[in-house]
């Protein structure tokens, strides 16, 4: 397996200019020392900057692997209509720019999508003739709150379903509880009741359950140093 790893720009809001470039440090270090996938090792192709320059060098890394398995993460700003890689919608690569470089990909794909509106990128998948499976961190319609990329890994490691507990006051507004929950859940929720508030039990749907099955499972295979 081969692994591509996409960083986006940062937008002109962004208060913190580098809140990518500290997490994707992180997903680096984790793919390397949990998973054995590295720049050095030759198994993993990591790219950022302006769109012209990510989207080259992708439709590159896809065509040198097109009969690997590969898993693409993207952590970055995300639109209705494909990856805000410049942390804007002037220059996004799209999604019909994506599925024709899926399209002559003749392994499994993974898509690991940290972005805003993530879940909209199956119009892009559907170019994709193998098997193939995208794991979003927010539907086609919402903004996200982040953070699937590193719950991924986890549940990954120890072969676990990701099931993440949040705590919602009673006093919450609609737009606290949609930020929670959102459309994540494809199941009804769990809720324990207690005097503040309910401990909702959710999980993250099909979309990862599925990851966590034996035979999906096998889409990641990886080995300790040395075993």
């Amino acid at each position: 397996m081969h692994v591509i790893l996409v960083r986006g720009l940062p937008s002109s809001e962004d208060k913190d200019k580098l809140r990518f470039c500290d997490e994707i440090r992180e997903i680096k270090d984790s793919l390397a020392i949990d998973f054995c996938f590295s720049e050095i090792s030759g198994n993993l192709t990591y790219l950022f900057g302006l769109k012209d320059n990510v989207k080259l060098y992708l439709e590159r890394a896809f065509l040198d692997h097109s009969d690997e398995d590969i898993l693409l993460i993207y952590l970055g700003h995300g639109w209705h209509t494909g990856l805000a890689i410049e942390g804007n919608i002037k220059n996004i690569i799209t999604h019909e720019e994506l599925g024709l470089i899926f399209a002559h990909h003749n392994g499994k794909l993974i898509f690991i999508n940290d972005s805003c509106f993530a879940l909209s990128l199956e119009e892009a998948m559907q170019y994709h003739a193998q098997e193939h499976l995208l794991i979003g961190s927010a539907t086609k319609d919402y903004p996200t709150i982040g953070g699937i990329i590193k719950n991924t890994f986890h549940a990954w490691q120890n072969g676990l379903i990701y099931k993440p507990t949040t705590f919602i006051p009673h006093d919450a507004n609609e737009e606290f509880v949609i930020r929670k929950i959102y459309d994540h859940i494809l199941r009804r929720p769990e809720l324990d009741s207690s005097k503040e508030g309910f401990f909702v039990d959710l999980r993250l749907g099909d979309y990862l359950d599925n990851l966590m099955f034996n035979n999906r499972r096998k889409l990641l295979i990886y080995q300790k140093q040395g075993a």
